[in-house]
């Protein structure tokens, strides 16, 4: 059991930016099956791998998100690693995953200390993004990941979602929008696997505002 708990956990990306790059979890091996007898150095892992009670330990602000998306809460385990957001000093930071037979969904939250260092943060990653450090414009048609991918920039906070399977973007944003008390969102980008990314903002009524990048 302890191989398989490992072998699902983590292997190591680089997420690169200008001169420098550090070790952070590759997503995309959550969704793979454990490998037998793998060797890996654990030396880098910190606490990755949570218990059944590690639910209890969540924020209420996580709760709510798994109570209401119904996920089994034996399903969800911490995910304590360091990756390129978790540079620009953020004050609270909750990182799980939920691992089923038919999914690994990976969430990350940052809240910051206002808007400002929010969107800092936001787009000084999207101009190095990934191991690649491919610079990516605001209202781009690209392609972050082969697996979904969700962006949501909201006042302090910043959620990254990285699913294997296609991301409900319409029931993450009517949870987000019930436990917050605004629903209004400076950003919202889905990207389901394989495809591209589609950008909008939020307004006050929680309607859909499609970003486009500027013509020249």
């Amino acid at each position: 059991m302890r191989f398989i708990l490992i072998g699902l956990a983590i292997l190591n990306l680089l997420f690169a930016c200008k001169n420098e790059r550090e070790e952070v979890v590759d997503f995309n091996s959550l969704s793979k099956p454990a490998l037998k007898n793998q060797d890996i150095d654990t030396s880098t892992v910190k606490n990755l791998i949570g218990d059944e009670f590690y639910f209890d330990s969540l924020s209420t602000f996580s709760r709510q998100i798994i109570d209401s998306l119904g996920y089994d809460k034996n399903s969800i385990f911490k995910l304590d690693t360091l990756i390129y957001p978790d540079r620009f000093g953020a004050l609270f930071a909750e990182k799980w995953y939920c691992k089923t037979d038919k999914d690994s969904l990976v969430y990350m939250r940052w809240d910051f200390k206002n808007n400002v260092m929010t969107k800092n943060t936001f787009y000084n990653w999207l101009d190095c993004f990934g191991a690649n450090c491919k610079s990516i414009e605001i209202g781009a048609n690209t392609r972050f990941s082969k697996r979904a991918t969700c962006f949501f920039l909201v006042d302090k906070n910043m959620i990254y979602i990285e699913s294997a399977r296609k991301i409900e973007g319409e029931k993450w944003i009517s949870v987000l929008s019930n436990i917050r008390a605004n629903k209004k969102f400076d950003f919202f980008m889905l990207q389901q696997p394989k495809a591209k990314a589609v950008w909008n903002s939020i307004d006050e009524n929680g309607v859909l505002r499609p970003i486009t990048v500027p013509s020249n």
